[in-house]
């Protein structure tokens, strides 16, 4: 059965975005501390903190079929990268944070699936 929305989802699709939400839920991952103890004045746990609850909170709009700001959907077409480019030298870095970067892995995964979903409208 199709639900009938903004976003043009199915049952699937949200019941996969559903999932995804689910696995983003929780803190910042052990490691990310260290990273900006590793890297200080180079980085910052509170703009991985800003991103994750970013997609996060764009995600809760195209559940609950709402209209996503324009500001905030166009931010969406960004990576993490490109939104914090103060951290593109650290870029290789993350390898030696696996928590750190498999959660920025996860949130820039469902960040595209948001785009693609977008591109869909």
């Amino acid at each position: 059965m199709l639900r009938s929305n903004r976003y043009s989802l199915n049952n699937d699709v949200i019941r996969n975005l559903k999932l995804h939400k689910k696995e983003l839920e929780g803190p910042l991952p052990s490691d990310a501390g260290k990273f900006e103890e590793d890297f200080e004045g180079a980085a910052c746990a509170g703009d991985f903190y800003e991103y994750f609850a970013f997609v996060c909170g764009s995600l809760d709009f195209v559940l609950a079929n709402k209209q996503m700001p324009a500001r905030q959907r166009k931010a969406l077409y960004k990576s993490f990268f490109e939104l914090y480019p103060q951290y593109a030298q650290l870029k290789n870095a993350l390898t030696d944070y696996p928590e750190l970067s498999r959660e920025i892995g996860r949130h820039e995964r469902v960040r595209r699936l948001l785009v693609s979903i977008l591109n869909k409208k």
